[in-house]
């Protein structure tokens, strides 16, 4: 007798090339935003030391609460790592 595998949403999403194409958009965009809100952190820059310093204790104590000193950017981090792989592996899959 044949067994029918059930697979979850995100594996139904992933077996078809619709579903990577659309995890590849997803992922380049979150990587574009990521790039436009880096470049514009770094234009503090232009606005002196205390400007650019004040951004980076900013950007540490985002969530302070919640994720703790510097959490929020662990976790901007791993999302990033996470959207760089799933879109690498989309785009060989596809290829």
């Amino acid at each position: 007798m044949l067994e029918v595998v059930r697979r979850s949403t995100p594996g139904r999403i992933w077996a078809s090339t619709i579903g990577k194409k659309a995890v590849m958009g997803v992922t380049g965009l979150a990587m574009l935003l990521y790039v436009v809100a880096h470049m514009l952190g770094n234009l503090k820059f232009f606005w002196g030391a205390g400007s650019i310093d004040g951004y980076a204790a900013w950007l540490r104590t985002i969530l302070d609460d919640l994720l703790g000193h510097g959490g929020f950017l662990w976790v901007m981090r791993v999302g990033l790592v996470a959207c760089v792989v799933l879109h690498m592996t989309a785009a060989t899959q596809l290829a």
